[in-house]
């Protein structure tokens, strides 16, 4: 009759047991789930390789034209990709501009005489290689 307590006490320390092997097998399988890479930037310390990386192509110069029809006839250049800054420059509608970076979604980097900076990509045409 005195041992009858062992038995309640069982019952806890298996379902704490249970409990504990459940928190520890869904903490592993958090631990390993594949790390994701966001613009360049690795969450974790492993870099996952998703593609073959390809020869750069020697073009030269990368030219644009101003598309006909913006809204105000011209073309601001701005010093940093945000309309919160004052325009540097202009360029005219029909204008060639030499583009220097292309990896913003909404802004190009262009240089235009001695003016370098940024313009909304919306107004901007095709962008061709002007030589190697």
């Amino acid at each position: 009759m005195r041992r009858l307590w062992l038995y309640p006490l069982s019952f806890v320390v298996l379902f704490v047991a249970a409990w504990f092997g459940m928190y520890m097998y869904g903490r592993l399988n958090h631990v390993c789930e594949p790390v994701v890479v966001v613009e360049k930037e690795t969450i974790n310390t492993t870099t996952i390789v998703t593609q073959t990386p390809q020869p750069a192509i020697d073009c030269g110069t990368f030219m644009a034209r101003v598309r006909l029809n913006v809204p105000q006839g011209f073309l601001n250049i701005r010093p940093r990709p945000t309309t919160d800054f004052a325009p540097i420059g202009v360029v005219a509608e029909g204008g060639i501009v030499e583009v220097l970076d292309q990896s913003n979604p909404d802004w190009l980097k262009v240089r235009i005489a001695d003016i370098e900076g940024w313009v909304y990509r919306k107004y901007v045409g095709e962008i061709k290689c002007s030589g190697g």
